[in-house]
């Protein structure tokens, strides 16, 4: 496979297209990053806390020992105890949410952006050329400006969620 970069007029437009690409991904790929590291805290301050808390955390959670479905899983358990039922309720789709973006962050992982000439002049700014590969086949996948705006805001609003549970709900576990 040989990789040709567009040059002369085409190549401000490449650097752009690569820009928002690198962009993209890269938010969604650290604040994919952010929420996990939240998970972990929440995760490790409920079995424990205080310096025992940390201990769990670096040992167990904030590892390549537990992926992030088995955060979730356990996420899951917990949220769905009576002591956290108000908790579900107002955030009945916590759990999916994180699921999409670990879904999505897998995904951008391993989509291709398309930057031949054609694709690089056919660039509005907007809709991010990538391709997928599925069983052996190769198709389009771009990326519109919608999405993109929806993924940044739910990634954006379940760190938030997670945020509020871990500071303001899971200290309440006991009361």
């Amino acid at each position: 496979m040989t990789l040709k970069t567009p040059t002369g007029e085409l190549h401000g437009k490449y650097l752009k297209l690569k820009h928002d690409s690198i962009f993209y991904r890269g938010f969604i790929i650290d604040e994919s990053i952010v929420m996990e590291l939240v998970i972990d805290d929440i995760l490790s301050n409920y079995f424990c806390e205080g310096e025992k808390a940390t201990e769990i955390n670096n040992i167990v959670f904030n590892t390549d020992y537990v992926a992030l479905g088995g955060k979730e899983n356990m996420l899951q358990s917990i949220l769905m105890q009576e002591k956290f039922k108000d908790f579900f309720k107002n955030n009945s789709t916590i759990i999916q949410d994180i699921a999409k973006i670990r879904k999505l962050r897998n995904k951008l992982a391993h989509l291709k952006l398309q930057t031949t000439d054609k694709d690089v002049e056919e660039y509005d700014g907007e809709t991010l050329p990538y391709t997928s590969s599925e069983n052996g086949k190769v198709k389009p996948y771009p990326i519109k400006e919608e999405k993109k705006r929806a993924d940044i805001s739910l990634i954006e609003n379940t760190i938030k969620t997670l945020i509020y549970f871990r500071k303001e709900v899971l200290p309440l576990r006991n009361t």
